[in-house]
C-alpha cells in the first residue's frame, strides 16, 4: 500500500536530512581550506610587501575572504553532496528498501528539498548580513595594493567615470567630508588624448560646480612636458553622486539597500542586469578597458621631465 504522505515517517526524514547536511558540510569545508589556502598563497606576498603590514594582516584577509569563498561554492557543495548522500544510499541498498516500504521517489526527496530551501533562505541572510561588507572592505583593500583605507561607511575604491569624451578614474571616494584619493584624469578630445593630470586629491566646490585638485602633475601630449601645481581646480559638472554611483557592484550592494531614486524594483532590476552583463556589454565596467586604448604615451624629453610652470587654470 502507497502512503500518499510527503513526510510518512519522521525518523527516515531526520536520517535523509542529516546526511544531506553533513556530506554538503564536509564538501563545503573541503573545498574553502583548498581555496583559502591557493588564495592566500597568491596574495600573502602583495600583503606583507606593503611597510606595516605584519601576520595579523593575512588572518584579517583570511576572515573577509572566507564569507566570499563560502557563499559562492556553498550551491556547488549542496549538489556534490546530494550525489555522494544518494551514492551511499544505493551502495547500501536503501533506496530499494524504502521503495518495498512503499515509499515513491517525491517521498524520498521530499526532506532534501525542504532542507535545500532552508539552506536557500540561510545563505540569502548570511550574503546580505555577512558576505556584502566583506567583499566591499577586501575590494577596497586590494584596489588600494593593500594599503590602509579609512574605515568609512560607504567608501568605494577604483571608480571610473565619463564625462563627455574625459575619463576620470579615482582610487579611493567617499569620506566625511567627501573627497576623491589618487584622481587620474584622461583630458580627450574626438577620441585623442590630450593631457593626463594626476591629483593625490580632489575636493568638491558646490558653489562653482567643479573639484579642487591638491598636488597637481599634468602631462601634456601635444608639448611632451610636464607641469606641477599646488592646487588647481578642475571635473567641472562632476557631481560626488557621480562618483558614488558610477560603481555599482552587486556582490558588495545589499539587495534590501538599493534604491537609486527612492525605486526599489529599479534597483532590483539594476543589479540582475549587472549580475547578467559581462564586459562589452556597454556597461560602465567596461571603461578600464578603455584605458587600454588610448595608446602608449610619447617618451619625455630627458630635460623636460621634472620642468615646472604655473598655470591659473586647468579645464576638465
Amino acid at each position: 500500500m502507497i502512503n500518499l504522505s510527503f513526510f510518512p515517517s519522521r525518523t527516515l526524514a531526520w536520517y535523509m536530512v542529516r546526511l544531506f547536511l553533513t556530506r554538503s558540510l564536509a564538501v563545503l569545508v573541503a573545498l574553502v581550506l583548498i581555496l583559502m589556502t591557493l588564495d592566500l598563497l597568491g596574495e600573502s606576498g602583495k600583503i606583507l610587501a606593503v611597510p606595516g603590514n605584519t601576520d595579523a594582516d593575512l588572518w584579517r584577509y583570511v576572515s573577509y575572504r572566507l564569507p566570499m569563498l563560502v557563499s559562492r561554492f556553498l550551491p556547488f557543495s549542496v549538489l556534490l553532496g546530494t550525489l555522494i548522500a544518494f551514492v551511499g544510499l544505493n551502495q547500501n541498498s536503501e533506496v530499494v528498501a524504502m521503495k518495498a516500504a512503499g515509499l515513491s521517489a517525491h517521498q524520498i526527496l521530499a526532506p532534501l528539498v525542504l532542507a535545500s530551501i532552508g539552506l536557500s533562505a540561510i545563505l540569502f541572510a548570511f550574503n546580505e548580513g555577512v558576505v556584502v561588507n566583506s567583499t566591499r572592505v577586501v575590494t577596497n583593500w586590494s584596489d588600494n595594493d593593500y594599503k590602509p583605507v579609512p574605515r568609512v561607511s560607504g567608501t568605494l575604491s577604483n571608480v571610473w567615470v565619463l564625462n563627455g569624451d574625459d575619463l576620470i578614474r579615482a582610487r579611493i571616494v567617499g569620506g566625511r567630508p567627501f573627497a576623491a584619493q589618487n584622481v587620474t584624469i584622461y583630458d580627450r578630445s574626438g577620441g585623442v588624448l590630450q593631457r593626463v593630470i594626476e591629483a593625490s586629491r580632489a575636493v568638491p566646490r558646490p558653489e562653482s560646480g567643479d573639484w579642487m585638485l591638491e598636488n597637481v602633475r599634468l602631462y601634456s601630449a601635444g608639448m611632451n612636458v610636464v607641469r606641477n601645481f599646488a592646487a588647481a581646480p578642475a571635473m567641472q559638472g562632476v557631481t560626488p553622486n557621480q562618483l558614488t554611483l558610477a560603481k555599482v557592484d552587486p556582490t558588495d550592494s545589499l539587495w534590501s539597500g538599493a534604491r537609486p531614486g527612492g525605486n526599489r524594483n529599479g534597483a532590483w532590476l539594476y543589479l540582475f542586469r549587472r549580475r547578467q552583463f559581462q564586459p562589452g556589454d556597454g556597461e560602465c565596467r567596461n571603461l578600464p578597458a578603455a584605458r587600454c586604448r588610448l595608446g602608449p604615451l610619447p617618451p619625455l624629453p630627458s630635460d623636460r621631465r621634472n620642468c615646472t610652470h604655473q598655470d591659473r587654470r586647468i579645464s576638465s
